[in-house]
């Protein structure tokens, strides 16, 4: 068992513990309320808690099976994001309280949200995919600002940046390097694509796919060898084999 399913089990049983604690003291109270509007109240706060509980179960059982087989059986990705927004705040509260790494908990969601993409069998065009690329995976001292054109990049081969210009010339797609999520949802509102291919942190990636509800978006963690925002690293080979993954092919057209 990884450590990402293993945070959010351990997550998900804490916050549905919880629940069933704070369900228990109120009906216990609610016995020592006189039968008045108060306590109609306490009783439909009561049974709020209860349901909260059980649909916070039945998510969560979904959301295990999801990422051990990488599939959704009967269930649209549409619901299961839809779940995964409902339940991320609440499991967000849950790491907090248990002291746990919000990161491997943002991991497990990233990867429900890729499964669920990965289940639509999408094909884009070359120009309707955005390769979106955090600005901390140039190096830190280059003096070339590629945040303003990608095709700047002059090869040096110190970062990743070379090999993603070379992607970007050879399937023709739009790449866009951003410095926060201000500017990454100006790119995408100016790009307007039918998929995106991001590339960045936990938090910044799960934020984005909460953020952006109607493109798909493929995340794809880097790696922080330097720390965050500085000098980071992607598996250049997980893109190559993203973008053939979800570019069509001559027999899509």
């Amino acid at each position: 068992m990884d450590l990402q399913i293993k945070y959010f089990i351990k997550t998900t049983c804490f916050t549905i513990i919880f629940i069933l604690f704070t369900t228990i003291g109120l009906w216990m109270v609610s016995r020592y309320i006189p039968m008045s509007f108060y306590h109609i109240l306490f009783l439909l706060l009561l049974s709020l808690f209860a349901v909260a509980g059980g649909i916070l179960l039945f998510i969560a059982i979904g959301f295990i099976y999801i990422y051990q087989y990488n599939t959704l059986l009967f269930i649209t990705p549409s619901i299961v994001l839809a779940a995964l927004r409902i339940i991320y705040p609440i499991m967000l509260y849950g790491a907090r309280n248990l002291h746990i790494s919000r990161e491997e908990l943002q991991g497990f969601f990233i990867k429900i949200n890729n499964i669920c993409i990965e289940s639509t069998r999408i094909k884009v065009l070359p120009k309707d995919l955005l390769l979106l690329l955090p600005h901390c995976i140039q190096q830190a001292h280059c003096s070339i600002k590629i945040t303003e054109n990608l095709t700047l990049c002059k090869n040096c081969g110190k970062c990743s940046i070379g090999t993603l210009k070379e992607i970007h010339e050879t399937y023709e797609i739009p790449i866009s390097v951003v410095n926060g999520g201000t500017l990454a949802r100006r790119m995408i509102q100016r790009s307007n694509p039918k998929l995106i291919i991001a590339i960045a942190c936990e938090r910044d990636l799960l934020n984005g796919i909460l953020d952006i509800k109607n493109i798909p978006i493929i995340g794809v963690l880097n790696s922080r060898p330097h720390g965050p925002c500085r000098n980071t690293m992607v598996d250049m080979e997980l893109v190559h084999s993203l973008l053939l993954n979800y570019l069509c092919s001559k027999e899509d057209l």
